[in-house]
């Protein structure tokens, strides 16, 4: 990645100065650290594209929320998507998770 940043930063005098190339090696430079940690850590994902499938259908449905009956609720309903959706994900955690944050789901299998 050294060598990487060094021959950019040699780039950045041979275009004109408001060229595309010259444009796009400033951000490189401006996002170095960033960079380097995604390609450092394999677990990073490069994109949020799981991510925004999550949020789809919640920002299909989200006049839903215009029917909350306070902002109270908007939020609540909020962290419920929010703890739902990382259950999905997380699918080993999901049983143990609303266990914890719901004390009285047994009268809900009941």
């Amino acid at each position: 990645m050294a060598e990487l940043f060094t021959w950019l930063d040699a780039q950045l005098g041979r275009p004109p100065r408001n060229s595309p190339t010259v444009e796009s090696i400033r951000y490189a430079m401006r996002h170095q650290k960033q960079l380097e940690r995604l390609l450092d850590d394999g677990r990073s994902e490069a994109d949020n594209n799981t991510v925004e499938r999550a949020i789809r259908p919640i920002c299909l449905s989200r006049k839903n929320v215009l029917f909350a009956s306070s902002y109270g609720g908007a939020a609540r309903w909020v962290a419920i998507v929010s703890l739902a959706k990382t259950c999905k994900l997380k699918t080993s955690i999901c049983s143990a998770t609303l266990r914890l944050a719901d004390p009285a789901h047994q009268w809900l299998a009941q």
